[in-house]
């Protein structure tokens, strides 16, 4: 397809990009332009890490390309490289199901800062749950606590139902703790995340419908 020729053939993606399978995975399902092969190159100094675009364009088809020709590209290295998934899944497709969420809660997600400490906390939980260091004993109260907690989403949904209990007390400071235990890794770690925008405006709108 001629670069020139995109605005009258492509239109928006019609098919399941999570049903398709790793083997199915081709150059034939995907345009390739400059952008996209930015997007694609699996080098690790590669700092392109976000997909925005509307719905149906093929985001999801083009992370689970890359995350699968990420890990294909160090197959032969796994000491260096782990992927972090808690699923076999390529990619974690977020789900925030959340029942609970308290109107202060809902206020206090407006914040930045508040995010910021969230992801942190979430992303941090899975790696080391997945890597040899594991968690420090001083820290096992951790896995007690979020012990039906297993995916990002899930970690995420566990802290922002019960925000003032972990955001607004002592409870956070374990974070220096598990950046701590993160400076022994001997690997890197990669995940791959998926829906974000969609699961956001699924728990908000269900928020918001509560007030």
């Amino acid at each position: 397809m001629a670069q020139g020729d995109t605005k009258k053939y492509i239109k928006p993606w019609r098919f399941d990009s999570q049903g398709i399978t790793n083997r199915e995975l081709s150059r034939t399902y995907i345009y390739r332009d400059d952008i996209i092969d930015d997007f694609l190159d699996p080098d690790p100094d590669n700092r392109l890490f976000f997909l925005v675009g509307p719905k149906g364009c093929g985001k999801t088809l083009l992370i689970h390309y890359k995350a699968y020709l990420y890990f294909n590209s160090y197959e032969d290295d796994r000491n260096n490289l782990q992927e972090v998934n808690a699923s076999r899944d390529l990619v974690e497709s977020l789900d925030f199901s959340e029942e609970t969420l308290t109107q202060v809660g809902i206020k206090e997600l407006q914040s930045v800062t508040v995010w910021n400490k969230v992801w942190e906390f979430a992303i941090m939980l899975v790696v080391l749950r997945k890597s040899k260091v594991g968690l420090p004993e001083e820290l096992k109260h951790i896995e007690k606590q979020f012990r039906n907690a297993r995916s990002l989403s899930t970690i995420v949904v566990e802290v922002i139902n019960n925000i003032e209990k972990y955001v607004f007390s002592d409870f956070f400071s374990c974070r220096n703790a598990m950046r701590d235990r993160l400076d022994d890794l001997q690997q890197s770690y990669v995940m791959f995340v998926d829906r974000l925008d969609q699961a956001l405006d699924s728990l908000l709108l269900r928020a918001c419908l509560k007030i």
